[in-house]
């Protein structure tokens, strides 16, 4: 008798019944040898697991969760710049001073989108070696695993990521630009690095190979190709071109969009 509408009930219930289990499978064993039959006759077909895995492979289990720390570093690395260089003048009241200088509206808004990058891209680099130098803590050869975060492994991960950081220096400075305050900014600012990580979420519950056309979908582009440069297995370079690409291409849709923005007479509303 059970409740199986208790979570702890149904827990203890499995148990139970495990133990149960393997309780009557040995009666039953000890009861066959009594009468000098092998126990192993009642068990037909014997099933052997051989794990085939490479260390480095068995070690992506507990590296899987960097792709989600070099997405969020990255993009919290220029968030504050993005918001400082679109909202916080206009909070300063320095926007209207700074349009009338003789630089082009696309001239400003790419150079602030610049400066965000070089702020992303630094921080990228800082987790990706704090990354590298932290495994070499863990006991992993203990269980089994092997750390593949080889220097050119690395550089392997950084230039994977690098497209991201471009698009996130977009994202970031779009939607900051649509906020008139620094506090505003950064709630909006802070909505907007929930998505990325949403596609990595529905393959972690639905694991899925490698294609083209996962390679259009930026953020999980890069966990993909992440995975594998962990594991140590090789990937095909189109898939590298095509999720930079792709990438890339919302980081400068979201630049003109930007730049549209701000030749608009909303801005200074």
């Amino acid at each position: 008798v059970s409740d199986t509408a208790n979570n702890t009930a149904r827990r203890a219930v499995a148990r139970l019944t495990l133990a149960l289990r393997e309780y009557g499978s040995g009666i039953g064993k000890h009861r066959l040898a009594l009468r000098g039959i092998d126990p192993n006759l009642a068990v037909p077909v014997a099933v052997l697991t051989d794990d085939v895995s490479t260390p480095s492979g068995r070690a992506v289990m507990l590296l899987g969760m960097m792709t989600y720390f070099l997405l969020f570093s990255t993009l919290l690395g220029g968030a504050q710049v993005a918001i400082d260089t679109t909202a916080g003048e206009r909070e300063r009241g320095s926007l209207e001073p700074l349009l009338a200088l003789a630089v082009s509206r696309s001239e400003m808004v790419w150079g602030k989108m610049g400066v965000t990058f070089v702020f992303m891209a630094v921080s990228l680099a800082i987790c990706v070696l704090s990354f590298a130098i932290a495994v070499r803590f863990l006991p992993l050869a203990e269980i089994g695993m092997t750390s593949n975060l080889t220097p050119w492994v690395c550089v392997g991960i950084y230039v994977t990521m690098l497209p991201f950081a471009a698009m996130g220096a977009g994202v970031m400075t779009i939607v900051a630009s649509y906020t008139k305050s620094f506090r505003e900014a950064q709630t909006y600012t802070s909505i907007a690095m929930v998505a990325p990580p949403l596609p990595i979420i529905l393959v972690v519950l639905n694991p899925v190979q490698p294609s083209a056309a996962l390679m259009l979908v930026p953020s999980l582009s890069q966990h993909l190709l992440v995975t594998e440069l962990v594991k140590g297995e090789v990937f095909d370079p189109l898939h590298l071109l095509i999720s930079g690409v792709a990438t890339l291409a919302v980081g400068v849709v979201c630049g003109f969009a930007t730049v549209r923005r701000y030749r608009s007479e909303a801005l200074l509303i």
